[in-house]
């Protein structure tokens, strides 16, 4: 991907849930079964995690072109 020509927004755990619609418990879960992209933490050493939203956009494209998201 060229990064020249697009551009990356960060998501929030807020964010998160807002765009792909589950709730927090649920997001943890995906998280811990490895079924939902890690992310990454926004600071080394802190708490605070981040999502790509390009990572986000194929991760729901990959699930509905499975059938999962209805």
């Amino acid at each position: 991907m060229d990064m020249t020509t697009c551009s990356t927004r960060v998501l929030r755990l807020k964010d998160l849930i807002d765009k792909i619609g589950l709730q927090r418990s649920s997001i943890y879960v995906l998280l811990a079964r490895g079924d939902l992209p890690a992310g990454f933490r926004l600071v080394p050493g802190g708490k605070a995690r981040g999502w790509l939203e390009v990572d986000i956009d194929r991760w729901l494209a990959a699930r509905s072109e499975n059938g999962m998201v209805r």
